[in-house]
């Protein structure tokens, strides 16, 4: 099968390479200092409160998980096939229609999943990169403290909202959930809970940066950051932020690392333009699966309304890319 769009599988790198650090520090304090400048000069509500979402659909939100197919292929060291890539694409679309489903059965199950598998994938992909950039380091943290650090950074954008924003976040959760029949309401005792695991976390995570040498102040910065943006930026500006210019970016600098093609792109730009050409049809075929849902649903539609079943449809999504990501830290740090 010829490759279209420059597809062809993608194994991890056996040589060290770097990562782009200067790039995703730079993208993530403008997304930080974005945000907080929205909120001061009143750009928090209406349509500028939706915008990071909506832009997350073609700016590294979205596309993100969009080439996870060739990721499939090359860790399974498969070659580029219309029989390999239908079979990888039918069991890819099997995670998401079960999830999909979940929403349409069991509504209130499936945000108690979304929001477990948004913690756990936003965590364990920030220790993963961690990972790229200090591995010794790493390797030397013992196992406990590497878990709650992943908790910590998983549950800082999740669970902080609940506890600075909890009207506005159960307005996003009944966003996602109210068009299948269920209203999701906000008790005291979930703040409180957050607020318990949020400072054990944190006692824990001045052991974990004890092991982090070099890049403990960075680490120290980093989680300090997120706090303050999350406890200052409202939830779904601050998500869509963090989605686009942190989560999705720095998982697009793990992958241009990948071996496959990168000989065709002797620089940074070059490769990001490749990984958009690559994630171009998969990123449109989400869309498309979100278009169907909203069909489906056939109910009146506005920007709360299309936000919280695109937060459905990233859910689905999440389910086959959390598989896909961990297949490739086993993998790659295996071969470390």
């Amino acid at each position: 099968m010829k490759p279209a769009f420059h597809w062809c599988p993608l194994k991890p790198p056996t040589a060290k390479l770097r990562v782009g650090t200067y790039f995703a520090n730079s993208l993530a304090f403008a997304g930080g200092l974005l945000g907080l400048l929205m909120v001061v000069f009143g750009l928090d509500a209406g349509l500028p409160l939706y915008l990071p979402m909506l832009a997350s659909v073609l700016l590294f939100g979205l596309p993100h998980g969009a080439i996870d197919h060739l990721v499939i292929l090359g860790l399974a060291k498969s070659s580029l096939s219309l029989k390999a890539l239908a079979l990888v694409c039918l069991i890819y679309l099997s995670f998401v229609v079960v999830m999909l489903c979940l929403w349409w059965g069991a509504p209130l199950v499936a945000v108690i999943l979304f929001l477990a598998i948004t913690i756990y994938h936003w965590g364990r992909a920030d220790l993963a990169f961690e990972g790229l950039l200090n591995p010794e380091a790493l390797q030397a943290t013992p196992r406990i403290l590497k878990f709650n650090h992943s908790f910590l950074r998983g549950i800082l954008p999740i669970g902080i909202p609940f506890l600075s924003f909890p009207d506005a976040t159960e307005a996003i959760l009944n966003s996602c959930s109210i068009a299948f029949g269920y209203k999701y309401e906000l008790g005291a005792t979930l703040p409180f809970v957050i607020l318990i695991f949020l400072l054990l976390l944190l006692f824990s995570e001045i052991a974990f940066l004890r092991y982090q040498g070099v890049q403990r102040t960075v680490r120290l910065v980093e989680d300090l950051g997120l706090i303050a943006f999350f406890v200052l930026v409202p939830p779904l500006l601050a998500v869509g932020l963090y989605f686009c210019l942190w989560h999705g970016f720095r998982h697009v600098l793990r992958l241009i690392r990948y071996e496959g093609n990168q000989g065709d792109c002797e620089t940074s730009l070059a490769r990001f333009k490749q990984f958009y050409s690559q994630a171009l049809p998969f990123t449109l075929a989400s869309i498309l699966i979100l278009a169907i849902v909203l069909l489906l649903l056939r109910g009146s539609v506005d920007l709360s309304v299309f936000t919280g079943i695109y937060l459905v449809v990233i859910s689905s999504l999440t389910v086959p890319h959390l598989l896909v990501v961990e297949w490739m830290d086993r993998v790659e740090f295996r071969c470390r």
